[in-house]
């Protein structure tokens, strides 16, 4: 009976991504595998967002209160979809398909070993590092308990966003009891399901064996595959962080508008797992403005509404939980953006460099992946003469600047390059390490022949 409430905590909100997903590709190409990984996201950032909305009006937490509601809308849309016979309008289905190739094989049987051992590590022990317990569990715990977060201000960490805490209280009230081995199911589905994203947008420009590579990149850093078993928020931040950037960049490929939605909402997700969801979403209203800049076949006005649209889902998420924080009195943490200028700041250059490049190339934590990316970039001319791989390196550069600056400018330069850098830089890298191989895959390889680039049709193209 307790995996079988575990498999309802996890699907309910997971349905309701998928079914939010069918609403938005209604006619457009997506295989079942890449439906199923984005769902989950999207389905579970709502689903946290609605546990923010009942906590806020004083709904009480208890299984039936929240989830209720949820799982009716749910089968009144799968049941209006039946009745209006609007199935036929819903996603083509696309199912994936590999062949006989012997290197493939192999790719796929070495992926199937990590992640039977990321399941098993993450189900072999309870909640046990430092932050997963100090900064998630504990909270999630009470709320469990206590059944709301009325008290907030009084518990550790009180400006810390509450997703993953809302999402574990959540799955301990379907259990019936608190279960420090299975609230953490989340981090290895999390680590699967970017896996799967991953994959399937790299597929679009390469093929198969590429996108199948990608993925064995990804998995070569041993703090990557750690923290899908940890129960620390930073994998959930790289999920939301990393899908964000891909999402856009399949909207500037097809300039199809539920790819922007899409992202809005990813971007605005970030900002309620971590604090540094903030400065990415700041990032990302970049990123895509770079995009908007860049797409001459846009008008004015169609640039002026994109950037609007991706710019109101984002921040409007973003806003929801800083004014309940800001409403309640909780301390603004102002300490940490405190800035210094002048001497004070250019005399943390060295430290930063050397901070830097020890945790990318000598730390251990990300195997070889972080060379292959600096030599790739020897392709100067190859990168320059695609916009699109131009773009995406950029973006890759776009987030080390910003931890360069933050460092160099705030006090936040202790956690970066001072004395708690061991433990705080590599987890911020983390937040967008998948884009890394990613980079480093566009750039060294071809289309494969025969490859279908068109998992999401070009039909129905907005401006």
């Amino acid at each position: 009976m307790t995996y079988f409430c575990l498999v309802l905590a996890i699907a309910i909100p997971w349905l309701l991504g998928l079914v939010i997903l069918a609403l938005l590709f209604r006619g457009k190409r997506m295989d079942i595998p890449l439906s199923v990984a984005l769902g989950f996201g999207l389905g579970f950032g709502i689903f946290a967002q609605w546990m923010l909305f009942l906590g806020i009006i004083g709904v009480p937490f208890q299984a039936g209160i929240v989830g209720l509601p949820i799982t009716v809308a749910i089968v009144g849309c799968l049941a209006l979809f039946v009745y209006l016979r609007k199935i036929s309008a819903g996603p083509i289905i696309v199912v994936p398909r590999f062949g006989a190739d012997p290197l493939i094989i192999v790719m796929i049987i070495y992926l199937t070993a990590c992640g039977a051992y990321v399941y098993w590590r993450a189900f072999a022990f309870p909640v046990y590092a430092w932050d997963a317990v100090a900064t998630v569990s504990i909270k999630a715990k009470i709320f469990f308990y206590d059944k709301s977060f009325g008290d907030l201000p009084r518990y550790n960490h009180p400006l810390y966003p509450l997703h993953i805490p809302l999402i574990q209280s959540w799955i301990a009230m379907m259990l019936g009891k608190w279960d420090g081995h299975l609230v953490k199911v989340i981090f290895p589905v999390t680590a699967t399901c970017y896996a799967v994203i991953q994959y399937g947008f790299v597929r679009l420009f390469t093929g198969p064996r590429w996108a199948l590579f990608s993925v064995v990149l990804l998995t070569m850093s041993p703090l990557f595959m750690h923290h899908a078993t940890i129960g620390y928020r930073d994998l959930t931040m790289f999920y939301f962080n990393c899908t964000t950037v891909i999402l856009a960049f399949w909207w500037f490929k097809t300039r199809q508008t539920h790819l922007l939605v899409m992202a809005a909402l990813f971007s605005g997700f970030t900002t309620f797992v971590k604090l540094e969801g903030t400065g990415y979403l700041a990032c990302h209203s970049v990123l895509m403005l770079g995009m908007v800049l860049l797409s001459k076949e846009i008008r004015w006005t169609g640039k002026i509404r994109v950037q609007s649209l991706f710019s109101g889902i984002s921040i409007g998420i973003w806003s929801v939980y800083t004014v309940y924080k800001y409403a309640r009195g909780l301390e603004s943490g102002g300490w940490r953006y405190e800035t210094a200028l002048g001497d004070q700041a250019l005399d943390r250059v060295p430290a930063i460099l050397e901070s830097f490049a020890n945790n990318l190339f000598t730390s251990g934590n990300w195997g070889i992946i972080w060379f292959l990316f600096v030599l790739s970039l020897l392709r100067f001319k190859r990168i320059w003469q695609d916009k699109l791989l131009g773009l995406f390196v950029m973006a890759c550069l776009m987030f080390i600047g910003f931890y360069f600056l933050v460092a160099l400018l705030t006090p936040n330069f202790v956690y970066l390059a001072g004395g708690q850098a061991s433990k705080g830089l590599a987890r911020v890298f983390l937040h967008f390490y998948g884009l890394a191989p990613i980079a480093v895959v566009l750039i060294n390889s071809h289309t494969e022949p025969g490859t279908d680039n068109t998992l999401l049709s070009k039909e129905s193209e907005s401006s």
